[in-house]
């Protein structure tokens, strides 16, 4: 009876938690994508073309994904879950930067008609590799070394 009680206790956090979280985050994703639109739309839009659109639906795609794991790890993390707060930051993570690009693309573009600040989110693929590529060499060839080393004891 206890361990149900408990459990609601726990629902009910999370529940407060995933409200204030979206409370938090989603004026943050209509704001950035919004502000990324209008300038582009409305004052570039004689510059558009099918690259920059892809861009700017990839770039709005990944925030609002972002923003739903953002949300959960939100939940999760109230509700007393250690490791998604570890996912959530990274979750987190790449939601502010996608959202500071987009705010930073936008003023480029209306300062110097440019928009080379999307390159940032390549940071993203970069940590990705890093980190396969430790997990790799970690796990199957400094692993595998020390295997061989073994065997010759």
């Amino acid at each position: 009876h206890d361990l149900i009680i408990m459990a609601r206790g726990a629902e009910k956090k999370a529940s407060q938690a995933k409200s204030v979280a979206a409370k938090t985050y989603f004026p943050i994703l209509c704001g950035t994508n919004g502000l990324y639109a209008v300038v582009r739309c409305l004052v570039g839009f004689s510059s558009l073309n099918w690259f920059t659109c892809m861009r700017a639906a990839s770039m709005a795609l990944s925030s609002y994904t972002m923003y739903g794991f953002v949300i959960e790890a939100a939940a999760q993390n109230n509700a007393g879950g250690k490791n998604a707060q570890i996912a959530g930051s990274h979750y987190f993570d790449i939601y502010a930067l996608v959202s500071f690009v987009q705010i930073l693309a936008s003023v480029e573009f209306l300062i110097r008609g440019t928009e080379y600040s999307w390159y940032l989110t390549l940071i993203v693929p970069a940590f990705a590799a890093y980190y396969g590529g430790t997990f790799v060499f970690n796990n199957f060839i400094k692993g595998k070394e020390k295997d061989d080393e073994e065997e010759e004891r």
